[in-house]
């Protein structure tokens, strides 16, 4: 799994929450004005001495006032002032209006296919749905910008013109509307920047899902085996072979390298006992038999002296057992030639474990 999912995820739902938020009031405020344009809608209000409602007049009158239709109860008249200052146009509104509405109608969808889309089961697919979006809100930010940087020059024009009217002679009602375009348009300038904290968490948030993609893509490249740290794309270099592809062999213990201790074969108990038995039998043998005690000083000997072959070899009796090729026990088990020759009988049965010396 992406190791930092448990990050992405909280991210990716914050993002559709506010994308979804968003682009509805945006598609709203969009709608209303068209409509606005249009002159669909009444402008029937309390008299024009009122604060709020020459705020709205003025509003209507310097954005959203097409020209050749007039609303019920709107004075045109009041607001001819207004055509002296150089300030974005209604018809330049409107044109942002209907591109407003379709980016903020594909930022909503791509907030809602982020929102399902980006999970652990759709891991190699994450990142297109997060390009989409962050695509999107790139394109409405930059585009909000745009817009804020025109609110901010109408709103300098127009202070700038402000300026001349009271310092000038003019009449309170013409200072009173260029006070009112004036408030229009630092409302204008916080609407295009979304209220300046908004647009920073956008582009923050862009910014934070895009490391991301890069991520999710080296992810799946490497899980995948597009990417593999043993290979080298480079010909001139020379890479280590990779142990993947060699045959298995067993692992092997060496051992600590930092202590001399050999490790031991396990024994049982039935084999320690019967070592113990031929110690002790051997003990007791060389005390009665010191002269033996050193006889692998002098060499071993080829064949046994002791030993006689006067009866003679018959290979037809069925009494004389297979030869035993086993190797030979070490002289210190060996049983001696007056031994052998009391019992030849019991020493042939077990002829695999006791030898002559």
């Amino acid at each position: 799994m992406y190791p930092s999912f448990h990050f992405l995820r909280p991210a990716v739902v914050f993002a559709a929450i506010i994308t979804t938020l968003q682009s509805l009031t945006w598609i709203a405020m969009a709608l209303t004005s068209i409509i606005a344009y249009y002159c669909h809608i009444s402008m029937e209000m309390e008299p024009q001495s009122n604060v709020k409602s020459l705020l709205g007049l003025t509003f209507y009158r310097q954005y959203f006032y097409k020209g050749d239709c007039t609303p019920n109860g709107f004075d045109n008249s009041l607001f001819s002032i207004l055509d002296s200052v150089n300030i974005v146009k209604p018809i330049d509104i409107h044109a942002i209006s209907w591109t407003y509405l379709a980016l903020s109608f594909i930022w909503f969808v791509s907030g809602l296919l982020l929102l399902v889309f980006v999970n652990k089961k759709n891991l190699k697919l994450s990142s297109f749905f997060i390009y989409f979006w962050v695509f999107n809100t790139l394109i409405i930010s930059i585009a909000d910008l745009i817009i804020g940087i025109f609110m901010a020059r109408d709103y300098s024009i127009i202070s700038d013109k402000l300026a001349e009217f009271i310092f000038g002679i003019q009449s309170s009602e013409s200072i009173s509307v260029m006070l009112q375009a004036r408030t229009v348009s630092w409302i204008m300038l916080g609407i295009a920047f979304r209220g300046f904290v908004i647009w920073f968490i956008n582009v923050l948030l862009a910014c934070y899902l895009i490391s991301h993609v890069f991520a999710i893509q080296n992810h799946n490249r490497v899980k995948s085996g597009y990417i593999n740290n043993a290979y080298m794309h480079n010909e001139t270099r020379h890479s280590s072979h990779i142990i993947g592809y060699d045959p298995f062999a067993p692992k092997m213990f060496y051992g600590n390298g930092s202590t001399t201790d050999i490790p031991r074969p396990q024994i049982n108990k039935a084999q320690t006992l019967n070592n113990q038995q031929r110690a002790a039998a051997l003990s007791l043998h060389l005390e009665h038999n010191p002269e033996k005690e050193f006889s692998y000083l002098h060499g071993g000997r080829s064949r046994p002296t002791s030993l006689t072959f006067s009866r003679g070899y018959n290979p037809k009796q069925n009494n004389i057992p297979n030869p035993d090729y086993s190797p030979e026990l070490p002289r210190a088990l060996r049983l001696p030639d007056s031994i052998i020759d009391e019992h030849p009988q019991r020493v042939l049965r077990n002829s695999k474990i006791y030898k002559r010396y």
